[in-house]
């Protein structure tokens, strides 16, 4: 009997894990069409880049405050168990979440610019707050619903595999519903593309709320066996960002990601117009590299994860890092249009080196819990709060920064054919430019491990 007892516990505790994860297909689906396609949308509906990066750069400042309010917000929620202290919450973003993205993936074709500029800002402040009330306690859940540091790596473990499900998922839509509705939309005009985007959003909304629904019902099904953490209030309001910003291993590790995170976000905003425009892929291709190099992600993050455990995850994120900014640098500017075999090249050894930026998340995952073991408080959602503010704060500077760009080597919107040296200087950009990002990322990664700021601990 008590064997059989052990088994079922077993089994709650996997479907709560799983459970748990999938919410990230929908999340991630949500944030690779923003990193991937919001820029090139409202370039092609006549936005100037210039007005893009700064539509996305203003949305910063609110971010800076939605975040850390709503972790801190979560934190000091009363409740017994988790499935009162947070969920709560998701449930109300997730439908306003996907409202949001649809509006902002829609715009119209005959908007002049000034229109097209306040839906873009508009829109994404309210996707941005919307999608603060969902992620800011989803986050937090990992170490709310965790037993210990080992519970912790199987809900860590089930995040990423459907984080690679969600990266899939976003990049594969809109090729799909291109594919079925019979149109090419290298060869149409401007409006094909903007119905065509439009049209995902509602397929990628769609995901994204039922997936968070799917998690809050899992969750909140068996998470009352699972819990051993206790929630009470938590400290005074300021107490989380005090022990943030006290803490050095907080700050060097959000360092590390803040600038990886943004190369990652220039890389993935200049991508369709390298792919496209510099080596002449047709949409379909575009999306069947960027999918390969989603599936190799999932493939090399479950070697980092075992290796770190073995070699220390520090030490591996160094040399992963390294190795992705050593490819960038020197991959994409020699590559010649229609190169195939360079780019599944790419794809692999690439997608192997970018996989290990689940190392950093990990040793996030580790300074979370030991402040917040140290200091006896509920920091769970103040850390993950900051940690997001750091996250669309970087993806909002690396797609600003890829507008401003755009337009200082005469990118011309509305999806025109370009000069050839505005694809080579695109293809700098995409290469050694982005690499800069990687160089600053590695660099403090490489800090850290020399000072010994951060001493790992076995979460993942």
């Amino acid at each position: 009997m008590v064997g059989i007892a052990l088994a079922g516990e077993t089994n709650r505790s996997q479907w709560l894990k799983a459970g748990y994860g999938s919410a990230e297909v929908g999340l991630v689906s949500l944030e690779v069409m923003l990193q991937v396609y919001l820029l090139e949308l409202y370039v092609s509906a006549g936005l100037r880049p210039a007005l893009v990066g700064l539509a996305l750069a203003l949305a910063v400042f609110w971010d800076a405050v939605s975040d850390p309010a709503m972790g801190v917000l979560s934190d000091r929620t009363p409740a017994r168990g988790a499935r009162g202290k947070r969920l709560g919450y998701v449930l109300l973003g997730a439908p306003l979440m996907a409202v949001a993205f649809v509006c902002l993936f829609s715009p119209s074709a005959d908007a002049d610019e000034t229109a097209l500029f306040w839906q873009l800002l508009s829109w994404y402040l309210i996707l941005n707050t919307a999608f603060t009330m969902v992620a800011v306690p989803y986050l937090a859940l990992i170490n709310d619903l965790a037993k210990g540091s080992r519970d912790r790596a199987g809900f860590f473990a089930w995040r990423l595999i459907f984080s690679g499900a969600g990266l899939i998922v976003g990049l594969s839509i809109p090729p799909l519903v291109a594919y079925f509705a019979g149109v090419r939309l290298e060869e149409g005009a401007g409006a094909l593309l903007l119905e065509n985007r439009s049209e995902s959003a509602w397929w990628i909304a769609g995901v994204g709320l039922f997936f968070s629904m799917v998690a809050v019902v899992t969750i909140w099904r068996t998470a009352g066996s699972c819990v051993s953490n206790t929630f009470g209030k938590g400290g005074r309001i300021l107490d989380g960002f005090k022990s943030a910003f006290a803490s050095r291993g907080f700050r060097w590790v959000v360092v590390a990601f803040v600038f990886i995170a943004m190369g990652r976000a220039v890389n993935g905003s200049l991508a369709l117009i390298f792919y496209k425009g510099t080596l002449g892929f047709s949409d379909g291709e575009v999306a069947l590299a960027l999918i390969g190099l989603s599936v190799t992600v999932m493939a090399g993050t479950p070697l980092w994860v075992r290796y770190g455990k073995r070699f220390g995850k520090l030490r591996l994120a160094v040399f992963g890092s390294l190795g992705l900014t050593v490819m960038t640098a020197v991959a994409y500017p020699l590559m010649p249009p229609q190169s195939v075999v360079p780019v599944l090249l790419v794809v692999v050894f690439g997608g192997l080196a970018a996989s290990s930026v689940v190392l950093l998340e990990a040793l996030f995952s580790d300074v979370v819990q030991e402040d917040g073991d140290s200091s006896q408080l509920s920091l769970n959602g103040a850390y993950y709060g900051l940690w997001r503010t750091a996250t669309k704060m970087a993806r909002a500077c690396g797609l600003a920064v890829s507008g401003v760009f755009l337009w200082a080597i005469g990118f011309e919107e509305g999806g025109v054919e370009q000069a050839s040296s505005v694809y080579r200087s695109v293809a700098w950009a995409f290469g050694p430019g982005v690499a800069v990002f990687f160089g600053a990322g590695t660099w403090a990664l490489w800090f850290m491990r020399r000072e010994g700021i951060v001493v790992e601990g076995d979460s993942v």
